[in-house]
């Protein structure tokens, strides 16, 4: 069982570090280019930021109330993560779609 709780711990600390990766990505990004897109794009990495992490402690507390109270955090968890993503998406798409023009 222990080994399941390391490859857990690997896996979060690797998406973690993706995430920043991204918003830091992002940032430059927006400082390189100002654009619907590029600000979209920024926006929606900050959010999966703030929800993978807020998320992640959300779960901690909520595990000392009972298995009902973490499948409750994480259903909202899925729907603003999902939001997240789509932000991110649009402004890929947005982004995306203004080189083209260019």
């Amino acid at each position: 069982m222990n080994d399941y709780n390391n490859f857990n711990y690997i896996g979060v600390i690797l998406l973690g570090f993706a995430h920043f990766i991204m918003l830091i990505g992002s940032i430059i990004l927006v400082i390189k280019q100002k654009s619907l897109g590029s600000f979209l794009i920024l926006t929606g990495s900050t959010l999966v930021v703030i929800t993978a992490l807020g998320g992640f402690l959300w779960v901690l507390i909520a595990k000392h109330q009972g298995v009902e109270s973490i499948l409750q955090i994480t259903a909202a968890l899925n729907i603003f993560k999902g939001l997240s993503h789509t932000v991110l998406a649009i402004g890929v798409i947005i982004f995306a779609r203004a080189l083209g023009k260019k």
